[in-house]
């Protein structure tokens, strides 16, 4: 076909419907902006230019395209060939030319087009010397595609060259009518290749891929905004890459691909990997010189065992293009909708586009230099554009990254470990993929070392209880100790240590390494008693009266206590606890002082304490910690934190968690002051407040479980509380949320210029490892922080090397904190405390959290690695929907789980949730916001929601007090049916858009067989009945009739009066008016043909139509004929196939095949919604074969009259 036989009006290409229906999701992003910029320098005769461009314009078809709206997909026309008015700026007088020229192109080439009856393409000179211009050259990706551009390019070039030298352009062959890809496009679609392709790719993805990059926190997954940036390979690097790869009977495509698999599947150690590949599908000669839009994408899912080598992956890489090429022309937006429905959503995360840049041209003597324009938003998270230019310019990698997911500083990383990779991959292509070292010396230089330079100790000889002595000699009056309503100076706390410790050792003959229970209620006596056993040389084990018996003789016998000391408030149980293995010392009468200490106290190596673990993964652990250890974090904490001589530090954590010693002892050197709380105190967030404010408290600790209720206690106590003494919290133990970064700010921060300190550590390296300050000047979820002094963090990957920048792996400590192992246990110890590999002697602590370094030195938290979960094949992070729960506004925490539905023997994901009013929420709406966001099978099954979780003694999440789903779950049914008018509604345009009987209001429209056609033509049936636009996304983030339903009551509240009122909402598809000459016009004759007009004229918004028109030849198209299809079905209660009405479009026979069915015996409707249900409708087979009966029954002869209403 020629391009003169295209005219009227013709539907998308499956292609084209794509790219329209995602542009449509996001009307004001130009992602779909494509093309690029030519400097031609030497003279150019601009009127000649303007008519090569004009002859161009009218030899292609695709330059003259013109969307229209309709009620579904919009149908395309052609204008006539006329005129181009070439935009012409001179920037010649400018101070830098070139710079202004560029950026008034980037600009222009970042405004998105006008959709509709407008051209889709847009062609600009720019002047910036005498004899050096810039072509821009600007297309929606509607209308073509990259390779397109370069045959408009190639046609501009030859035309121009023609009339330059006074040669008759006409001479040249007019290429393929773009038309012809669009019949063709409309066959496949409704061919049996269809079917089978389909199959192909259902098979193909049998399971969830599990995601490549880890969601960033501080990240909106809608946000498409992206940056650039661009390197060259070597030529030699080049050649040597081509050569490497023709050996083996591939391309440099393929070593591309194998570089992505080599390196993302090292880094993020997995053995798959998915790749989304622009699809030339130019398949024939002729469609090679066709302008217009062919591309298509196709995700490729490579999988390679990384102990085979390069050379076998290229193998691997060849022969599963082969099997994907072979069903290239399915379109990928099929894929997706067919997935949904089997519960997969495949991630686009990562992309590689390979292009040969073919632009060796010339206009006259001028010579070019192109350069590829970039529309500021991207696609995946990730996409790699490979541009090879036929030996004009060197090869050039541009990365596009979205700035929601990378830092700009992360893709100057990737790039040099690209470098880093492909160099390996030359030397040593048959060496195992394992092999491979991912990082560059310089970027592990700085992972290992320079994040890691943490100082040094000048006094690492020394112990907490030195500083301890040192202050109580210094200044032996000030106030150590506040409790209730006494106090103890330093001088007396040290005297009575001293008074303790002689005791023990004249008594008891205690010296170093020994070791002492400790079962005491807070008080004076408590840090008395610590001291003085340090003073011996021995080490504390501490134990609470709310333990368990069993549990505390456990923890005794397990660590070898000789004694036990305790007060007379835990004497029966610290008896009960010693089962006579272990004497048991009362402190029961007044304190004696003394003021020398006995001579055999601690060094640095010395243990200080034992502290047992909880146990949730079996018999509790001790962890055994040194000196040296303690006084290294205690040290760092008074050197770096705002404490000074009066400051007032809150003790209320329970002295068998860590976190109690540097609320007991951090105060040491500066000589502050500890406020005890009471016994009970620190779970009561009233109470909390109380002594705040009462003790003038400067320094706290929380729990981030605690924090949140505290921080709401704050907010509506009866009487405003006055914090202004409150100069510093610490968080630790828990993730610290961004929603609690943001509520601590609005409600101490800003108020009292309190400062928030995230710390992390397990209790197996002293307390806490590292610190982040919470700073408005770094927004979103906060990161675990930077290592503390003379500590070390590594992010390694499972054969423990260092994993990249940016990318996830374990978390193991380095340095003085790490402790010495667990007491007792030598084989946990050797499973936990491994051998340092970057420094000889020293050990590692592997502490099964998952994080990241970020570009700056930051550790991001990611979760745990046992809280992983595996449910029916895919792997699942609850770490990551706990995020997206808290990211609700609702929602104040949560936490989800893998639970064993004991009914189906098999596991589930139970979601707990707490709000900040208390009250429950719907849980289908939750699913629904959370469906969002991630794949159906990441969605809980259950949600339930708490007044507040259960906590430990330590105030963190005791996970295996949850309770079970099956009494607690939110009662909200997930099969109710529509209550409101607005539901009531959406459910009757559902029923009839999906040919079902009745849908509930918590159904997906999706997983019903719902797709992008339907949910257009409810979009615009919502609009005319609220009499207003809205965007279609908002839709298509609220799948069920519930969350549309409250969408829509939340737009008719007035608040919601500032979207505009759409000037014109079209009730169907508007062909622009054309004369139609009538020879022959029959009126209906039966009542049958009588009603079938009226709903002809209702769908066509016709005011009459003859028996003998067609219907396709009126306007009507694949949509229309499923609404009448309805239409006939639900009036007349009949059950028949789509097809007919295909196969008969005029009234008068299909009115007579009305009446056959009418008199014969008809199956209920019931039969008919159920074959439905079963088998949906399959709009593109419709869509196919409308148009092919619209080319063979379309004649404009014998069309009756049609007035538009």
């Amino acid at each position: 076909m020629n391009q003169s036989a295209l005219v009227g009006l013709v539907p998308l290409s499956s292609r084209q419907q794509t790219i329209w229906y995602d542009q449509v999701l996001h009307p004001s992003v130009p992602v779909y902006n494509i093309g690029m910029a030519i400097r031609i320098d030497g003279p150019i005769d601009r009127d000649l230019f303007s008519r090569a461009i004009d002859r161009v314009i009218a030899e292609n078809d695709a330059l003259r395209i013109r969307l229209h709206r309709g009620s579904g997909p919009p149908h395309q026309s052609l204008t006539e060939p006329a005129p181009h008015s070439l935009a012409f700026r001179d920037f010649s007088d400018r101070a830098d030319p070139s710079r202004s020229a560029t950026s008034w192109m980037e600009s222009q080439f970042r405004e998105p087009f006008e959709l509709y009856d407008r051209p889709l393409f847009h062609f600009a000179l720019c002047r910036t010397a005498a004899n050096c211009h810039w072509w821009l050259l600007k297309y929606h990706h509607l209308i073509l595609d990259g390779y397109a551009n370069q045959l408009i390019v190639h046609r501009v070039s030859e035309v121009y060259n023609d009339l330059l030298e006074d040669r008759d352009p006409a001479a040249s062959e007019l290429p393929p009518s773009y038309q012809t890809f669009v019949e063709e496009d409309a066959a496949y679609l409704a061919s049996p290749r269809y079917e089978k392709h389909k199959t192909f790719w259902l098979d193909y993805f049998d399971r969830q891929p599990t995601p490549l990059f880890a969601p960033n926190p501080s990240g909106d997954p809608h946000d498409m905004e992206a940056g650039r940036v661009s390197w060259t390979l070597a030529p030699s690097t080049y050649a040597a890459v081509r050569d490497l790869a023709a050996g083996y009977g591939g391309s440099p495509f393929h070593f591309w691909l194998g570089l992505l698999f080599s390196y993302f599947s090292l880094a993020s150690d997995r053995d798959d990997l998915l790749i989304g590949l622009p699809i030339l599908n130019r398949t024939g000669r002729a469609y090679k010189k066709t302008v217009g839009l062919f591309a298509g994408i196709s995700q490729v899912w490579f999988r390679q065992d990384r102990n085979q080598s390069f050379e076998e992956l290229l193998h691997t890489v060849k022969s599963e293009l082969r099997g994907v090429y072979r069903a290239q022309r399915f379109p990928y937006r099929e894929v997706n909708r067919h997935l949904i429905q089997k519960g997969i959503q495949l991630p686009y995360e990562l992309e590689l586009s390979y292009q040969k840049h073919d632009y060796d041209i010339r206009f006259g003597a001028a010579e070019v230099e192109t350069h590829p324009l970039f529309n500021g938003y991207s696609r995946p998270a990730l996409s790699v554009h490979v541009r090879e230019f036929d030996g004009t310019e060197p090869l050039r990698v541009d990365f596009e990254y979205r700035l929601n997911q990378f830092q700009p500083n992360e893709m100057a990383l990737l790039k040099n470990r690209f470098d880093h990779v492909i160099q390996q991959l030359l030397a040593r292509p048959e060496e195992p993929l394992n092999a491979l070292s991912i990082l560059p010396e310089r970027e592990c230089h700085l992972i290992v070392t320079e994040f890691n330079d943490t100082g040094r100790d000048p006094r690492a000889d020394r112990t907490t209880l030195d500083d301890i002595e040192d202050r109580a000699r210094a200044n032996p009056d000030r106030t150590a100790l506040v409790f209730e309503n006494r106090s103890l100076s330093y001088g007396q706390l040290d005297r009575r240590a001293n008074a303790l410790a002689h005791h023990l050792c004249d008594t008891f003959q205690l010296g170093p390494e020994q070791r002492v229970g400790v079962l005491m209620q807070r008080g004076l006596r408590l840090p008395e008693a610590l001291l003085a056993v340090w003073k011996t040389g021995a080490a504390f084990v501490p134990a609470l009266a709310g333990l368990p018996v069993a549990r505390c003789a456990e923890m005794f016998a397990d660590s070898g206590c000789r004694l036990i000391l305790t007060d007379p408030s835990c004497r029966e149980h610290a008896e009960a606890a010693a089962k006579g293995r272990c004497r048991v010392v009362c402190l029961d009468s007044a304190a004696t002082e003394r003021l020398d200490p006995p001579e055999q106290g601690p060094t640095p190596n010395t243990l200080a304490y034992i502290i047992y673990t909880s146990g949730s993964t079996g018999p509790p652990k001790g962890v055994m910690i040194e000196h040296r250890s303690l006084r290294n974090r205690l040290a760092w904490q008074q050197a770096t934190n705002l404490i000074d001589e009066d400051s007032r530090v809150l003790l209320k954590t329970p002295v068998t968690f860590d976190v109690s010693l540097p609320e007991l002892f951090g105060w040491a050197r500066v000589g502050a002051t500890v406020i005890i709380a009471p016994e009970g105190a620190e779970m009561d967030p009233g109470a909390v407040l109380q002594l705040l404010e009462r003790e003038r408290v400067s320094h706290v600790h929380f729990v981030p479980s605690m924090l949140g209720p505290f921080l709401d206690w704050v907010t509506h106590a009866p009487v405003r509380p006055e914090l202004a003494s409150l100069r510093q919290v610490f968080a630790s133990g828990e993730a610290l949320s961004r929603h609690l970064v943001e509520q601590f700010r609005a409600v101490l921060q800003q108020k009292y210029g309190t400062r928030l300190t995230n710390l992390y550590g397990p209790t197996e390296a002293a307390i806490e490892v590292t610190s982040h300050d919470c700073t408005p000047q770094r927004p979103g979820s906060p990161p675990i922080g930077k290592p503390i002094h003379r500590a070390k963090i590594y992010v390694l990957n499972k054969r423990r090397q260092p994993c990249p920048i940016g990318i996830g792996g374990e978390v193991y400590i380095g340095g003085i904190p790490v402790g010495r192992g667990y007491c007792g246990r030598p084989g946990l110890t050797a499973q936990a405390f491994v051998p340092d590999p970057f420094t000889p002697g020293a050990r590692l602590y592997r502490t099964g959290d998952l994080g990241r370094f970020e570009p700056d030195g930051h550790v991001t938290y990611l979760g745990r690695n046992d809280f992983q979960v595996k449910i029916r094949g895919n792997r699942i992070e609850t770490v990551e929907i706990e995020h997206r729960l808290t990211a609700l506004p609702e929602i104040a925490e949560a936490k989800v789980i893998g639970r064993e539905n004991p009914d189906r023997g098999e596991l589930e994901l139970v979601g707990y949730y707490r709000t900040h009013d208390g009250k429950p929420l719907d849980s289908q709406r939750l699913r629904d916001q959370l469906s969002e966001h991630l794949p159906q099978a990441w969605l809980p099954a259950h949600l339930v929601s708490l007044s507040r979780f259960p906590l430990n003694t330590a105030g963190k999440l005791d996970r295996g007090a949850l309770p079970n789903p099956g009494a607690t779950s939110d009662p909200s049914p997930s099969n109710r049916m529509p209550s409101t008018d607005i539901e009531r509604q959406l459910a009757d345009w559902w029923c009839e858009l999906l040919g079902l009987k009745r849908v509930a209001v918590h159904d997906n429209f999706f997983t019903l067989g719902g797709h992008s056609l339907l949910l257009i033509e409810l979009h615009l049936r919502l609009c005319r009945h609220l009499d207003r636009d809205f965007p279609l996304i908002a839709l298509f983030e609220r799948p069920s009739i519930y969350s549309q339903g409250q969408f829509i009551d939340q737009l008719s509240k007035p608040e919601a009066s500032a979207t505009p009122k759409p000037r014109n909402i079209p009730r169907h598809f508007e062909i622009p008016p054309r004369k139609i000459e009538r020879t022959a016009y029959r009126a209906p004759t039966t009542e049958t043909e009588r009603l079938i007009t009226q709903w002809w004229c209702e769908l066509l918004n016709m005011e009459n139509v003859g028996v003998d028109d067609n219907f396709f030849a009126l306007g009507g198209h694949s949509l229309l004929l499923v609404r009448l299809h309805h239409r006939i079905s639900l009036r007349l209660s009949l059950k028949f196939p789509l097809s007919a009405l295909l196969e008969r479009p005029s009234v008068h026979r299909q009115g007579a095949y009305i009446d056959q069915l009418l008199q014969a015996p008809s199956a209920p409707m019931e039969d008919l919604r159920q074959t439905r249900a079963r088998r949906p409708l399959q709009p593109h087979r419709l869509h196919a074969q409308t148009q092919a009966h619209r080319q063979r029954q379309l004649d404009l002869r014998q069309a009756a009259p049609g007035r538009r209403r």
